[in-house]
C-alpha cells in the first residue's frame, strides 16, 4: 500500500465501516432464518414421532382386543356369559410423554435461541475484529514516525490481558508420588509384604506407641515391630497396594 495517497486510505475506511455495519445487520438476519428453520426442523420431528407413536397405539389396541377374545372364551369354557366377562381396559396416550408435555417444545425452543445468540454475538465479534484489522493497516501504512508506531503497539491483547488459569492458580497442589512408587505397585504382593507395611502403616499412625502396642494393632509380636521401627526395612511413604491385592 506504499502508492496509497491519504484520501485513498480515507475512503476505504469508510467504506470498511459501512461494509461492517452492514454484515452485522445481515447476521441478526441470519438468526431470524436460523430459528425459523430451527422450529420447522422440531415441528417435523415431533410430528414424525407422533406419527410413530399413533402406530405403536394401534399395535396395543390389537394386542388388548385380542386378550379380550381369548378371555371371553375361556370364560364361555367356565359358563361365564360373555358379556359377564372381565376385559382389559387400555389406557393408552395419544402421544408419548416425552412429546405431549409442551414445555419441552419451548426448553428446545429456549435452547436454539441460546445457541443462536452466541453464534450471533461471536459474528458481529469477527467483524469488529477483522474491521479493525483494515483499519489498522490503513493507518499504520500513512504512518511517518517510530514514536507514532510504537504508540500503536501499546494496545494489550485479550491473550496478554487474561493468560490461562493454572492449577496452582486455583489453589491445586500438584501431586508427586513418592519415591519408588512405581517399584512398589510392581512389587507382587507377599504375607511378608502386607505384614510389613501393616507394621509400618501402625508406626505411622501411632508414632509414640510402644512396639507392643504397634504390634497388637498391626497384629504381630513386639519383636518384629522393633525390627522395622529400628530401620532394618525402610519405612514406605504411601500406601500402593492393598492388603487383598494379592
Amino acid at each position: 500500500m506504499s502508492g496509497m495517497t491519504k484520501a485513498d486510505r480515507d475512503q476505504l475506511m469508510r467504506l470498511a465501516g459501512k461494509r461492517a455495519k452492514l454484515a452485522k445487520s445481515k447476521v441478526v438476519e441470519r438468526e431470524k432464518v436460523l430459528l425459523a428453520e430451527a422450529t420447522d426442523l422440531m415441528t417435523a420431528e415431533f410430528e414424525a414421532r407422533d406419527q410413530l407413536w399413533a402406530e405403536a397405539t394401534t399395535i396395543a389396541e390389537e394386542a388388548c382386543r385380542k386378550a379380550n377374545d381369548q378371555i371371553a372364551a375361556q370364560c364361555s369354557l367356565l359358563g361365564i356369559p360373555a358379556n359377564k366377562a372381565p376385559k382389559l381396559d387400555l389406557m393408552w396416550r395419544s402421544r408419548s410423554m416425552d412429546f405431549s408435555d409442551p414445555s419441552r417444545k419451548a426448553e428446545l425452543r429456549r435452547l436454539a435461541l441460546d445457541r443462536l445468540a452466541a453464534l450471533t454475538a461471536t459474528a458481529k465479534s469477527v467483524i469488529d475484529e477483522q474491521l479493525l484489522e483494515v483499519e489498522t493497516a490503513l493507518i499504520s501504512d500513512g504512518l511517518q514516525s517510530d514514536d507514532a508506531m510504537a504508540f500503536l503497539e501499546k494496545i494489550p491483547t485479550p491473550e496478554q490481558l487474561m493468560p490461562s488459569l493454572s492449577l496452582d492458580d486455583l489453589g491445586v497442589r500438584h501431586w508427586q508420588p513418592p519415591q519408588g512408587a512405581a517399584a512398589e505397585l510392581l512389587t507382587p504382593s507377599t504375607t511378608a509384604g502386607r505384614k510389613r507395611k501393616a507394621v509400618l502403616r501402625a508406626i505411622a499412625a501411632n508414632p509414640g506407641a510402644s512396639d507392643r502396642k504397634v504390634g497388637e494393632i498391626a497384629g504381630v509380636d513386639h519383636k518384629t515391630v522393633a525390627k522395622y521401627r529400628g530401620g532394618e526395612i525402610p519405612a514406605i511413604t504411601g500406601d500402593f497396594l492393598s492388603d487383598d491385592a494379592s
